[in-house]
Order: C-alpha cells, then structure tokens, then sequence
C-alpha cells in the first residue's frame, strides 16, 4: 500500500511538472523565466509519457524484482536528464538556481530514492542506521547540490524545431 502510494505521488509529481512547465526546460542565462529557444513539447511528452508507464506498471506488477528493476532505471533516466539536459540552475541577474525548479527537483528525487530505498531494503550506511526517508532527502540533497555547483547549464543544448519561412509578395 506505502509503495503504491508513493508511485502514485512520484506521477503526480510529473504532470504537475508537466502542466507548470517545470519538470524539463534548457532556461539557463539571463533569459525570461519560461522563455526558451526550443520548443521542448515533444521531450515533455515523451519524458511524461516513460514515467507515467514505468510506475503505473509498477503499481500493478507484483514482482519485487521487476518494480526494482523498472524503478532503477527510471530513476538513473530522470537523473540522467537532469545532469546532462536540464536547465533552470543558473538563471536571471547572478545565475542563481530558480527555486520553483530546484524545489521540483528535490521532491521529485527524493521521492525516487524512497522508493528505491524501500524496495531495496536500504536503511544503513556504513554501522548507522537511518530512516528510509532521510536517506532520500539527504541523498536527493547531495545529488541537487552537485547539480548546482558543477551542471547548472544544460550539457546539451537540444536541437531546434526547423524554420519554417513564409514567402510574402513584397
């Protein structure tokens, strides 16, 4: 029931970042707060679409081995998009991180590492023994702070949709 919640919580959290344009954007610079070169419509979709079906799938499946298989590898593409793709961290007068997307971020992470977590049995580093939840929101903390600090621009720069130039009689 606590991971079927949890699923349920992670998609939430994508159409939410997916209706406030926030879960996938290359802003970076002195641009305006959404305004972007590339219109990103189809990434969204298509990154919407992969979680949605990778944790409704989860909600349903009832091997323990296939929801962590399918959860990893959601989790390591999420990450991947926001080490390499992902802008938003260094934006307006001063490049600093747009709180809306950091605090996105954080709980859309954290709440992959829960899951992970709970999956996994994780509960101990090294002889101490900490709560699941701890454990995500510390590692989600040191996962955003290194993507703050060292990959604040995106990586790759997308490419645009093609020009489309309208002939006029002059």
């Amino acid at each position: 029931m606590k991971l079927r919640i949890l699923y349920l919580i992670a998609v939430s959290l994508s159409i939410l970042g997916f209706v406030f344009k926030i879960d996938f954007n290359q802003v970076w610079g002195c641009m305006a707060y959404m305004f972007q070169f590339v219109d990103l419509s189809l990434y969204r979709i298509s990154f919407l679409t992969t979680t949605t079906l990778a944790y409704t799938s989860c909600i349903f499946v009832k091997q323990r081995k296939l929801q962590i298989i399918i959860t990893v590898l959601e989790t390591l593409l999420w990450l991947s998009i926001l080490l390499i793709l992902k802008g938003g961290y260094a934006v307006g007068f001063g490049g600093a991180p747009d709180n809306t997307i950091l605090l996105f971020d954080y709980l859309s992470l954290a709440v992959r590492l829960y899951l992970i977590f709970i999956l996994l049995n994780v509960s101990k580093i090294w002889q101490f023994e900490f709560p699941k939840s701890t454990l995500a929101l510390g590692f989600a903390f040191l996962i955003l702070s290194i993507k703050v600090d060292f990959f604040a621009m995106p990586l790759v720069n997308l490419p645009a949709p093609p020009i489309q130039y309208i002939e006029t009689d002059y």
